[in-house]
C-alpha cells in the first residue's frame, strides 16, 4: 500500500490554515514531510537499536509533517496532547512499512485505553472524490484523538483545505469559520447545538456537516436541515475502538433496523442484550492483541466489536440509549443520561442540557441536571431566568413537570440547575465527571 506522503503527491493549492492564520500548501507540506522523512530514516539506520523519540507538536501543520513523515516508515506512532512519540527500526528501508497507529480514548465514562490501528483500518472510511477537494474543513477536535484524526486525514487525502479552529471559545471558533469560509464541519452533537447560537452560524453556508461521538437526537437534525438546507448532512457512528462503523444520512436519528439484517458498507451489525455489536469491514483486532497483556477491545467469538452502546428498536428502526458503562444506578435501577437530556432538550427555552449522578447514603446514586436557557428575544443562551414572565423557580417546576411527562419516575432528575454555559471536554463532548 502507497504511504500517506505519496498518495497526496498530485495535490497542490492550500493544504492547512493554522491557528495563527498562516496557509501551508500542499507544495510545502510534502516538501517538509518527505525532508523529515529523510532524517528520520537516516537516523535510525545510523544506530543499531533503531530510533524511538517523541517529536513535541508546535501546531496542526508541524502535527501533519510529522505524521506524513513517520508513516510507513515508523513501525509505530503514539498520539498524545502534545508529541508524537514513535520508533523506527535500525534496518528500515526505502520501502514502506506497516505502521501501527496508537490512539487513546477520551476516557469520556471510564478510564482511557490505549488502542492499536493500521493505516488501513484508520483510513477505511476517508472518501477520495473529485469534487471533495474543494471543501476547506473546521478542525474542532483534538488531532491526537480518533476523531480528529479523522478529519485531518480526510482534509488531506482529498485533497480538500484543513483550518485550525481549535482555540477559542465556541463564538471565537464560529467567527474564525466564517473568515476562512469553512464549508464542512464534523463536530459532537453537543458542539453543534452551541454552534448554532451563535451568530456566524447563520451566515455559513456549509456543503457539508457531520455529527459524531454522542447521540445525534431528531430536533438537532431538524435543527441542521433547516439552517443548511444545501449541505449533506451525516451522523457518524465511530469509536475509538471501532473505528468508522457506518454514516447515516437520512436524515432520522438513529438507523434503519434493516442493517441488522444486511449489514452496511462491509460493516455487520447485531443486538446483544440490547447491546449493539459491530464487525468492522477492516479490523485492527490483531494489532490490539499483539500489543497489550488485556484485551482492551471486546470481541465475541465470530470478531463482532461490544460497543457497550446501549439501544433499542422501535418502529423499524433502531435508537441509541446510551453508554452502557455510563448509566446512573439510583436504587437498582439504570438511568441513561443521554435520555433525560433528550427530554430536557425537547422542552421550550432550553438550549443545553448535561445531567449526571450524585452520591446518596440510600440510593446509591441521584439524578442531577444542568440546564442553560434559550432568551428568544436574544437568541442566546442565558445563565439565569430573563423571562419576562417566568422566574427561575417557576422555570425549574415547569421543567420538572415537562420530564414527569416524558420520563419514569425513576429516571426523574432530583434537582435541576439553571447555569450559564456547559463547558465541553476536550473532545467536544458533555462532561459527566
Amino acid at each position: 500500500m502507497n504511504s500517506l506522503l505519496a498518495r497526496i503527491q498530485t495535490y497542490s493549492g492550500p493544504a492547512v490554515v493554522t491557528h495563527d492564520g498562516r496557509t501551508i500548501s500542499y507544495e510545502t507540506l510534502k516538501a517538509n514531510a518527505s525532508s523529515l522523512r529523510e532524517t528520520y530514516r537516516n537516523a535510525a539506520m545510523d544506530s543499531d537499536d533503531g530510533l524511538s523519540g517523541s517529536e513535541a507538536i508546535t501546531d496542526l501543520a508541524h502535527f501533519v509533517t510529522t505524521l506524513l513523515a513517520l508513516e510507513s516508515v515508523a513501525e509505530q506512532i503514539t498520539f498524545t496532547p502534545d508529541a508524537l512519540s514513535y520508533e523506527l527500526p535500525s534496518n528500515v528501508s526505502r520501502s514502506t512499512i506497516a505502521t501501527t497507529w496508537f490512539i487513546q480514548t477520551s476516557g469520556t465514562t471510564g478510564n482511557p485505553k490505549r488502542i492499536a490501528h493500521t493505516t488501513s483500518s484508520i483510513c477505511s472510511a476517508i472518501q477520495i472524490k473529485p469534487h471533495l477537494s474543494e471543501l476547506r474543513w473546521a478542525l474542532t477536535y483534538q488531532p491526537h484523538r480518533f476523531a480528529g484524526l479523522q478529519v485531518v486525514l480526510q482534509g488531506i487525502l482529498s485533497g480538500a483545505c484543513t483550518i485550525d479552529c481549535l482555540r477559542g471559545d465556541i463564538a471565537d471558533k464560529s467567527r474564525q469559520m466564517l473568515n476562512e469560509q469553512v464549508s464542512a464541519l464534523s463536530a459532537t452533537p453537543s458542539f453543534w447545538r452551541q454552534f448554532l447560537l451563535t451568530e456566524p452560524s447563520h451566515q455559513l453556508a456549509f456543503s457539508r456537516v457531520s455529527l459524531g461521538g454522542e447521540i445525534a437526537d431528531q430536533p438537532l437534525l431538524d435543527a441542521l436541515v433547516s439552517r443548511y438546507p444545501k449541505a449533506k448532512i451525516f451522523h457518524i457512528y465511530a469509536s475509538t475502538e471501532a473505528g468508522v462503523g457506518f454514516a447515516v444520512s437520512d436524515g432520522k436519528a438513529g438507523f434503519p433496523e434493516q442493517w441488522l439484517e444486511t449489514g452496511v458498507n462491509g460493516i455487520r451489525l447485531r443486538v446483544k442484550e440490547n447491546i449493539l455489536w459491530l464487525k468492522p469491514a477492516i479490523t485492527a483486532d490483531t494489532v490490539n492483541r499483539n500489543n497489550s497483556d488485556e484485551a482492551v477491545v471486546h470481541t465475541d467469538e465470530n470478531g463482532y466489536i461490544n460497543t457497550q452502546d446501549a439501544v433499542s428498536i422501535s418502529h423499524h428502526r433502531v435508537f441509541f440509549k446510551g453508554r452502557d458503562n455510563g448509566v446512573i444506578n439510583v436504587g437498582g435501577h439504570k438511568v441513561f443520561p443521554e435520555q433525560v437530556e433528550s427530554v430536557l432538550l425537547s422542552a421550550e427555552q432550553i438550549a443545553l442540557a448535561r445531567v449526571y449522578s450524585k452520591p446518596h447514603k440510600i440510593l446509591g446514586q441521584i439524578v442531577i441536571a444542568d440546564v442553560v436557557l434559550l432568551a428568544p428575544e436574544l437568541d442566546e443562551p442565558v445563565g439565569e431566568a430573563t423571562s419576562k414572565t417566568l422566574s427561575a423557580k417557576q422555570i425549574q417546576m415547569a421543567l420538572m413537570l415537562h420530564c414527569k411527562t416524558h420520563l419514569n419516575r425513576a429516571d426523574m432528575p432530583t434537582k435541576i440547575n439553571i447555569v450559564p454555559t456547559l463547558p465541553l471536554s476536550d473532545s467536544g463532548k458533555v462532561s459527566r465527571q
